[in-house]
């Protein structure tokens, strides 16, 4: 099997101009609290940058028939990918298109 790269749809993508990228991402930090003073950890502090909800496209070439309906049992049960899933980020929902 052979997975393509997750991409932005190319009409989009033409549409993003370069003055428009500092909209598309934000930063998103947090940092651990001692549960028993309720004080920030000292160099705890984190930050990540996160992009906006989009939609990205991709594709899975070799799939045989059995492995196709393995997949879509499977796709039905993944919500998240990547880090953060526990703070809602990385959702996701998967769409099956046959060709």
């Amino acid at each position: 099997m052979f997975f393509s790269n997750a991409t932005l749809q190319e009409s989009e993508e033409k549409e993003i101009s370069p003055e428009m990228t500092d909209f598309l991402y934000h930063n998103v930090s947090s940092t651990s609290i001692d549960a028993k003073t309720g004080i920030a950890v000292q160099s705890s502090l984190r930050t990540i940058e996160v992009c906006i909800p989009v939609v990205l496209h991709g594709t899975i070439d070799g799939v045989s028939a059995r492995d196709k309906a393995i997949f879509e049992k499977a796709f039905k049960y993944l919500r998240h990918i990547g880090s953060n899933r526990n703070r809602g980020l990385g959702r996701c929902s998967i769409q099956i298109n046959s060709k």
